[in-house]
């Protein structure tokens, strides 16, 4: 007769067994976090720092290409200037991203590539041939921006043109020395905030997990949103008149004169995609689908990326031609631009818990 008992007794405490086994696996999985800290350490050492390193090289070669030209003004070695300063422009491109927490404190960005040009001030400079402060000069009137006014010019003026101004002018030389000189020391600047051999931000960005507005992964992440809120916005949707008017104005580009308003674009949305899939360590993708536990979301951005550029590829000529001759493909891209907005706010930031902030200038 207490055999029976006997049974349901063992069965009883296998059961209570089984019962704390799992309620031990559920608290570990509830304690389980993901691994923030080695996620901005994986992009700040294989994205960010790399980047910004190469946008210092590219700045330095601008400046040899420049003096090059300025102390033997020649149309072969005014291209070699052009280039670069393409080159150098597309660089960083690639790191706007990243002007968040120091650097964006320190007004980095706008002491490297605040646009438009405002060109009565360079072009009263230069006329005046006074003695300049690099320090009064506005942000709009030097780095890339005004280095591109004045190697490039405007109005259809040749590379033949461009020359006889430089070696008849030479108000236009100092000014063009003096505002590369500074761009370069703005890059100095920029490299030794975020490396270890300066104010080693880059440890402070890596270290910083708090989950407030002031917490680097939000930092991180409102830098990706802004910039391609930007795109969407300044770089796009203003000059072709689809954000708050429906007259384009080519002037708001940001590469008017040297035509690549297009590729900083592209350059910017790469830069966004890559932090966020991040192929050599852990990205915002990987927290993203740690806190959802399936890939739908991560998906969805990786499509609308391809879209992206699926749409940019049919703008054929350059950008300040295309805004008036291809509006079609050129509203396309821009409501695709604006579909990943919308992902990366609702979505996205949802799911992280991101306090989005809003940008604070129109410039990149």
């Amino acid at each position: 007769m207490n055999k029976p008992f006997k049974i349901i007794g063992i069965i009883l405490f296998l059961g209570c067994i089984l019962t704390n086994c799992n309620s031990d696996d559920n608290n570990s999985s509830k304690n389980e976090a993901f691994d923030s800290q080695q996620m901005l350490s994986d992009v700040t050492s294989n994205i960010i720092l790399p980047s910004i390193e190469n946008f210092k090289s590219e700045a330095i070669l601008l400046k040899q290409s420049i003096f090059d030209f300025t102390g033997d003004p020649t149309e072969e070695k005014l291209v070699v200037a052009q280039n670069q300063w393409k080159i150098a422009a597309e660089s960083y491109a690639n790191i706007y991203t990243f002007n968040i927490g120091k650097p964006k404190e320190l007004f980095m960005h706008q002491l490297i590539f605040n646009w438009p040009a405002f060109t009565p001030d360079i072009d009263n400079a230069i006329a005046n041939n006074t003695e300049l402060n690099i320090e009064l000069i506005s942000t709009r009137s030097k780095g890339l921006i005004g280095i591109e006014y004045l190697l490039f010019a405007e109005n259809n003026m040749s590379n033949k043109e461009i020359v006889i101004l430089f070696q008849s002018t030479i108000g236009r030389v100092t000014y063009l020395e003096l505002i590369v000189n500074d761009l370069e020391q703005q890059v100095l600047r920029l490299s030794k905030i975020w490396n270890d051999n300066g104010e080693n931000y880059a440890q402070s960005f890596i270290n910083n997990t708090d989950t407030g507005l002031q917490g680097s992964l939000n930092m991180l992440y409102n830098g990706l949103f802004n910039v391609v809120e930007t795109i969407k916005k300044t770089k796009l949707g203003k000059p072709a008149g689809l954000e708050g008017s429906s007259t384009t104005n080519t002037q708001l580009l940001q590469a008017v004169r040297s035509e690549i308003s297009l590729d900083l674009i592209r350059n910017n949305l790469q830069a966004i995609e890559n932090t966020y899939f991040n192929t050599t360590g852990l990205g915002i993708s990987d927290n993203v689908a740690f806190i959802t536990k399936n890939s739908e979301i991560n998906d969805r951005i990786k499509t609308q990326f391809e879209n992206i550029y699926g749409t940019l590829n049919q703008i054929t000529i350059p950008l300040h031609k295309a805004v008036d001759e291809q509006k079609e493909p050129v509203e396309e891209a821009y409501n695709s631009i604006k579909q990943l907005v919308m992902l990366l706010n609702n979505e996205v930031g949802s799911t992280l818990s991101i306090i989005i902030t809003p940008t604070d200038n129109d410039g990149d």
